[in-house]
């Protein structure tokens, strides 16, 4: 009997990172967000001179929200009119960008700087040091942008329409750790923060809904989607200056 043989094709390369353990954990005291900030401050002066291959991603209007209409679109359940709904929200935050991006400071975000990417933990000396991990969504973009992320992250999760005191002191010293790590925020930073905060929360609706192969439609559900709109609405409203 001759030797068989096989039909089956190589498998393809899969890419694997190893990182060291991050020590500490997520920031909960002012002064941890204080450092949070500084420690952001300090690694978008370091990515300034960047020369690398270019990123993965752009962080702009067509990724923030261009790519959430496209996933929409494919959802097997969502009505004409909730998908029309969406499709205008979308071509309003993406036109007030627009207008507004010359006059935006433009960095290398890390991209998801919600407050769960980062820990703090104490050294040998009793000194505090914030470290940043999961740059898998980082890339060119606003500065304006990777700032929200933390203050979007807290009114998504706990159902806020608007900041509470918690919220708002934890975003002061965010902001002042920020500023004291040497980086630079303009008024015109922080009143497109509401914006970018929109943009963040369709992004991120977009991840769950552009991956229903995988989560299945529990991650966003239609009566949830519908229930967004009326939340985005209340955003724009959002003063965060500090």
């Amino acid at each position: 009997m001759g030797a068989r043989t096989s039909n089956c094709s190589s498998p393809k390369p899969r890419a694997l990172a190893l990182f060291r353990h991050a020590e500490g954990t997520t920031p909960d005291t002012l002064d941890e967000f204080e450092l949070t900030g500084r420690t952001l401050a300090h690694i978008h002066e370091a990515a300034r001179d960047y020369a690398g291959p270019p990123s993965r991603y752009t962080l702009d209007g067509h990724h923030l929200a261009g790519r959430t209409l496209g996933y929409l679109k494919a959802y097997p359940e969502l009505d004409a009119q909730l998908l029309e709904t969406y499709g205008q929200l979308m071509q309003r935050l993406v036109e007030e960008l627009a207008a507004a991006e010359n006059g935006l400071t433009r960095v290398v975000c890390h991209g998801d700087t919600h407050g769960f990417n980062n820990h703090v933990a104490t050294d040998a000396a009793g000194v505090k040091q914030s470290v940043f991990f999961d740059f898998d969504d980082a890339g060119p973009g606003f500065l304006a942008y990777d700032l929200s992320v933390m203050s979007w992250s807290y009114l998504f999760r706990k159902g806020l329409k608007e900041p509470d005191d918690t919220l708002r002191e934890r975003w002061t010293h965010y902001l002042r750790g920020y500023r004291a790590g040497g980086g630079e925020v303009s008024e015109r930073d922080v009143a497109a923060l509401p914006l970018f905060i929109q943009l963040r929360h369709l992004w991120n609706l977009g991840e769950a809904a552009g991956r229903l192969h995988h989560w299945g439609m529990s991650s966003v559900p239609v009566d949830w989607l519908r229930k967004q709109v009326d939340v985005l609405e209340a955003w724009k409203g959002l003063d965060l200056r500090a």
